[in-house]
């Protein structure tokens, strides 16, 4: 089975049915497979703004029982819905939506939001704020959901928004969050927001995997819309999986690359996911905190594949290539050798540090 890395792109609204069509051939192969493979048990919802899928191949019960393969399937998206609604930006109420509305005052929020926020401002650090977790500001200026008369944001809101993209002014104390305010040219103080979109799918597909393990799964694979957390091996004890890097823009599901891998997280982060054209130009939703633009990196993709539990670490990493381009990336991964980066270039040509 070849699982194709995507996440749900934002294209008009015609293309939809054609990501649910492919989200389902997904999900019906690995309900069928060959009969020397032995059952799967796979469902699909939709969470975090995208298909995702979780695959169970494989528990410590053998043969598998169905009612417990579903049972775990069942608990691992009700974990993610609980996460959704802890780390969501836009969902009122979560956490990070009352951190962000609170101007200033900290906010008591889950141990589960302190160790996200914590985790992204690790890699705020690595990447020297290339990557920064309050971006909020930005990303609200930006729709990449209704695109039947796609706007750009007045520069002005752009450029107020850049002066409040910095990851030093998120406090964590104890179990509580507060925003330190930024001053604006009128010498009012402005609060940025918090967006964990950069890393979150990553880290709630790391609590998912976790929980599948201790409910006895030992051969699985969560799909976060791209981000694809592997637990264990297909037939539980050695088969690895295949796993296909999508072509960018492709319509059509052709492998730019194909990954063998088990116990292993791979995160694809690319601009063909969510996007508008204006005057032929094509506007993407990876934005650079410090321009409040689309990143324009040269680069169509950034994979990175690393150990199984760190599709966190990954979601970041993958995130961190896009915005600093190829060279800067491969400098970077290069500090963390448990990881590797795969980039797609422009002209198509894909490679491996």
């Amino acid at each position: 089975m070849i699982l194709n890395i995507f996440r749900r792109a934002a294209r008009p609204r015609k293309a939809l049915p054609l990501l649910l069509i492919f989200a389902l051939i997904i999900t019906q192969t690995a309900c069928s497979g060959k009969a020397d493979e032995g059952p799967r048990y796979s469902k699909d919802g939709f969470y975090l703004d995208t298909f995702c899928t979780v695959t169970i191949y494989a528990m410590q019960d053998q043969p598998m029982d169905q009612a417990k393969a579903e049972a775990a399937i069942d608990g691992a998206f009700e974990l993610c819905s609980e996460y959704e609604g802890l780390l969501s930006r836009t969902r009122e109420g979560s956490d990070i939506w009352n951190v962000n509305h609170s101007d200033g005052v900290p906010v008591e929020v889950s141990p589960i939001t302190i160790a996200a926020l914590q985790k992204a401002l690790e890699y705020c650090t690595f990447s020297g704020g290339r990557f920064d977790v309050t971006i909020g500001r930005v990303t609200d200026l930006w729709d990449f959901h209704e695109l039947d008369e796609p706007k750009l944001p007045d520069p002005d809101d752009v450029e107020a928004a850049v002066r409040t993209v910095d990851y030093h002014n998120v406090v964590i104390k104890d179990n509580t969050v507060a925003l330190r305010p930024v001053e604006e040219e009128d010498g009012s103080e402005v609060y940025p927001y918090i967006d964990l979109g950069g890393m979150a799918k990553g880290f709630i597909a790391d609590a998912m995997t976790k929980y599948l393990a201790d409910n006895g799964v030992t051969g699985a694979v969560v799909d976060l819309g791209g981000n694809i957390a592997i637990l264990g091996f297909k037939d539980g004890t050695s088969s690895d999986f295949t796993v296909g890097i999508k072509e960018p823009f492709s319509e059509t599901g052709e492998m730019a690359d194909t990954i063998e891998a088990s116990n292993a997280s791979i995160v694809t982060s690319g601009v063909y996911e969510r996007y508008f054209e204006i005057d032929g130009v094509r506007y993407h939703h990876i934005l650079d905190g410090k321009t409040g633009y689309p990143a324009d990196r040269e680069l169509l993709s950034a994979t990175v594949i690393g150990p199984e539990g760190r599709s966190a670490d990954c979601d970041a990493l993958a995130t961190i290539a896009m915005l600093s381009g190829e060279l800067k990336a491969a400098e970077l991964i290069k500090r963390k050798p448990a990881y590797t980066l795969i980039v797609i270039r422009e002209d198509g040509k894909v490679v491996k540090y």
